[in-house]
């Protein structure tokens, strides 16, 4: 006889913050946001970031404990972070509520001069 054994995952939860929410920068200069990821149980694994940026599209970054996500945006781009997770736990993800980070860029339309923003 077959029998099915059930068992239930019991996923941590999973958070977001930002220092900062705001940068500004040259047209495909990186930015690296100033955003912490944790968890109730204190993961030591890798995080998994996904967040939408422009045109809404979404997108997931891997992240060690402590490493900051890093962005290299052509034009004005807010970052919505939509939630976050653990390699610890696959499948578990805390949605994150209206965290966004913001990246003003200034176009560089001389080559030879350096870009220079407010």
């Amino acid at each position: 006889m077959d029998t099915l054994t059930c068992s239930t995952l019991i996923c941590p939860v999973f958070s977001a913050s930002l220092t900062r929410d705001v940068s500004n920068a040259c047209a495909g200069e990186l930015v690296k946001a100033d955003l912490t990821l944790a968890s109730t149980s204190n993961q030591r694994g890798e995080y998994y970031l996904v967040y939408a940026g422009k045109d809404a599209t979404r997108d997931t970054l891997k992240l060690q404990p402590g490493e900051k996500p890093v962005f290299a945006p052509e034009e004005n781009t807010t970052y919505s972070i939509l939630s976050v997770g653990n390699a610890s736990y696959p499948g578990c993800f805390t949605p994150i509520g209206s965290l966004s980070f913001k990246v003003n860029v200034t176009l560089n339309n001389k080559p030879v001069a350096p870009c220079l923003y407010p």
